[in-house]
């Protein structure tokens, strides 16, 4: 009696264990969620990766970029004090390449000097200037030597910055116009004599053969006034 209790029992439970259909689609449907999360959490993953990737390829180019503008344009600052560096007047050559502090710091001493050189340089050209003009009118003044009429000058350019005075003049058998001459062409600055000589063509005319050596054009000018100014005296 028992054992046919036991034996419908357990017939009875299995039958409700294969009848039941909630059961079996439950565990179904849970055992095809375990299997998809998997997947969908490494699609997540992958996703993720790409646009970090995307992300770090981005910011290195930038990055890059960066570098080379930063880099050109230290290269042109360099250059700039370079090309500074070349202006100052250098006395001795230099062992080491200077500094860009050390640039500027020369830059700033040598400004000082370069204006104090320019305002001489001025006044030396408005003298000279002044002088020019004061040329016509010494030349028509009655008090000049007759002579100046008979004085002709003839200049020739041996190659820049050198020149051959050639004058001529009427002759008195003195020598105190040549030498007064030569005086007034070494008292003038900017002005080097390389060699003179004179030249006894005839009894009544003589010549004078002078070559200098001029830093700026204007003192030929000064030079000529120089001529007129010697010769007017005697």
């Amino acid at each position: 009696m028992f054992r046919d209790q036991e034996s419908n029992t357990f017939v009875g439970h299995e039958n409700s264990i294969v009848i039941n259909p909630r059961t079996r689609k439950g565990f179904s449907s849970t055992a095809k969620e375990r299997k998809t999360k998997p997947r969908r959490n490494l699609e997540t993953i992958d996703e993720n990766r790409t646009v970090h990737s995307e992300v770090e390829e981005d910011t290195f180019f930038k990055k890059q970029d960066h570098n080379s503008k930063e880099r050109i344009r230290r290269m042109k600052i360099s250059e700039s004090y370079v090309a500074l560096g070349s202006l100052l007047p250098i006395s001795r050559p230099l062992k080491k390449r200077w500094t860009a502090p050390v640039i500027v710091d020369k830059v700033l001493e040598y400004i000082p000097k370069l204006e104090n050189e320019i305002e001489q340089l001025t006044i030396k050209k408005n003298n000279m200037l002044s002088a020019i003009e004061n040329v016509p009118s010494l030349i028509n003044k009655k008090s000049i030597n007759p002579k100046v009429d008979s004085l002709t000058v003839s200049v020739n350019k041996v190659k820049e910055g050198q020149l051959i005075f050639q004058i001529c003049r009427q002759g008195d058998g003195k020598n105190n116009v040549f030498s007064s001459l030569l005086r007034c062409i070494v008292k003038e600055e900017g002005i080097c004599l390389v060699s003179a000589s004179t030249l006894h063509v005839c009894d009544e005319r003589e010549c004078y053969h002078i070559h200098i050596e001029v830093r700026m054009f204007f003192f030929v000018y000064s030079f000529s006034f120089s001529i007129l100014s010697c010769y007017s005296y005697y």
